[in-house]
């Protein structure tokens, strides 16, 4: 490693305070639908200022390029953070300090991933230092909720970087994730006959039968520590009054597991017991009607980066040249596209400490921030040019 790479590490290591400062603007930009539009003109805008250019392509990604001196002989370095969160319906957002602690939706996730994607801009272009494969850096859309990694699955169609090895940046500590959480979260709607609740009675009921239908699922599914197998009925909505049969009702499940078999055995058993409750409600019934069941799935594919490979030694590296310790989460993340596509990938951890995430009481303090920075300049560094020793 040269001497402009051990500034831009060092650089990195003492801008704890300029990289909040860096996450609380990025925090109180709101992020609607998914789609963070106001976020990656933001985030285009501090690259210019760095005198690094992006654009933003045609789902709303913002992308950036820093060449490297042999781009066609070594790996490139893609480095994302999304710049969505789950709170798109909030238009007002300000961050409030209360001690150590900065508290605001989505203050860590994912602003300071975001926050990190800037502090390396800058150590780089400040530092001049140069790697031999090309940085780039990418603002995504759609991780969160049903964005379904829209970012991710558009900017996978027709990479052209050579060799990619991929660092997705999300959360915060010490983490390295090389095994991705694959998911399937279908919404089912049922619609029924309707009615009134006594005149009607025993027409065909939709909360009656997806009621049934939960039932059978969790009696029937089973969660697995071992695979992170976990399953949950997240939402029911539907009905219009307390006399009144319902006409629609929609539920929504989230299925995970980092075993993609253990997954599809778990929708296949899924369809199966959603088509048993229809039909069991429509025997049951002693009305007129029909049940009419539809449902949409949000997926997101699994996949993992074997221990051995450099990029994953790498990272672990250099957290512990820091002085971090490492911890190694399955989650999911943008990495799970790569992942799924056989491309090297992990998911890192930006420091700090946080808690409350995907909640309005979301906090995040910054100790070890600088550390963890000058780790992630590491991997920069030393993935870009890792065919060097």
């Amino acid at each position: 490693m040269d001497k402009a790479a051990k500034n831009a590490i060092d650089c990195l290591r003492r801008a704890a305070r300029k990289a909040m400062a860096e996450q609380i603007a990025v925090a109180e930009i709101p992020s609607p639908s998914w789609k963070a539009g106001s976020r990656g003109e933001h985030l285009i805008g501090r690259f210019a200022d760095l005198g690094v250019k992006a654009h933003s392509d045609a789902v709303g990604n913002v992308v950036a390029v820093i060449e490297g001196t042999r781009r066609d002989s070594y790996p490139a370095a893609i480095l994302s953070a999304h710049m969505d969160s789950v709170f798109y319906d909030i238009k007002d957002i300000k961050v409030e300090r209360k001690g150590s602690r900065y508290y605001a939706p989505g203050i860590c996730d994912n602003a300071v991933g975001v926050a990190t994607l800037i502090m390396i801009a800058g150590a780089l272009r400040e530092c001049g230092a140069k790697t031999p494969g090309d940085v780039v850096l990418v603002g995504s859309v759609g991780e969160e909720g049903e964005g379904r990694l829209r970012g991710m699955r558009h900017f996978w169609k027709d990479c052209p970087y050579h060799d990619p090895w991929f660092i997705s940046i999300d959360g915060s500590g010490a983490s390295v994730a090389h095994k991705a959480l694959a998911s399937w979260s279908p919404t089912i709607v049922v619609k029924g006959p309707g009615g009134h609740s006594y005149s009607n009675h025993g027409r065909p009921n939709p909360v009656h039968m997806l009621s049934r239908f939960v039932a059978r699922l969790t009696d029937t599914l089973e969660a697995d520590a071992e695979t992170n197998t976990v399953f949950s009925a997240t939402v029911m909505q539907g009905g219009t009054a307390l006399n009144v049969i319902p006409s629609e009702v929609r539920l929504v499940l989230n299925l995970r597991s980092a075993d993609t078999a253990r997954l599809d055995q778990m929708v296949r058993t899924t369809r199966r017991l959603l088509r048993d409750a229809r039909r069991e409600e429509l025997d049951r019934a002693t009305g007129e009607g029909d049940l009419q069941v539809r449902h949409r799935a949000v997926a997101r594919p699994g996949g993992h980066t074997s221990t051995d490979h450099p990029l994953v030694q790498t990272a672990f590296s250099a957290y512990r040249a820091e002085g971090l310790a490492v911890k190694e989460p399955v989650i999911s993340t943008d990495a799970n596209m790569p992942m799924s596509l056989g491309v090297p990938a992990i998911n890192v951890g930006a420091g700090g400490r946080a808690a409350n995430v995907h909640s309005v009481h979301e906090w995040y303090e910054n100790s070890n921030r600088g550390s963890a920075l000058a780790a992630i300049g590491r991997m920069v560094f030393q993935t870009t040019g890792w065919k060097d020793g």
